[in-house]
């Protein structure tokens, strides 16, 4: 019993891990499949923590407001808040507009986070 046991204690660790990395593809998978275009503004800019910052982003689809969120690095758009209010294009998807991702344009590189699936960013 205690073998049993002490194996089904050490697969958990590596079963959260998949389950993680397996959510980060469906969110991937469902922009790269519904995903449509919008305009979006950087409405707040906070610091996180270990030179990370928080950039809150908010879109509108069917006249309905959304919230989201990226995790960026240290980039100079964010000094003296240049950023707010700046437009960025948002893809979102159809099924579920809450899940979205901004292209930050010239600045995509500073960027923290995994995506699976890239995104056709030219495409309207």
């Amino acid at each position: 019993m205690k073998s049993i046991r002490n194996k089904l204690l050490k697969s958990i660790p590596f079963l959260i891990i998949i389950g993680i990395i397996l959510n980060i593809y469906r969110y991937s998978y469902d922009l790269k499949v519904n995903g449509n275009f919008t305009i979006g503004k950087i409405k707040n800019v906070e610091y996180s923590r270990r030179g990370k910052y928080i950039l809150s982003y908010e879109y509108y689809v069917d006249g309905k407001r959304y919230i989201g969120n990226t995790a960026v690095y240290k980039f100079e758009c964010l000094k003296s808040n240049q950023c707010l209010e700046h437009e960025f294009k948002v893809i979102y998807s159809s099924k579920d507009p809450t899940n979205s991702e901004i292209n930050l344009s010239e600045f995509e590189k500073h960027k923290s986070g995994t995506r699976f699936l890239t995104i056709d960013w030219n495409k309207e």
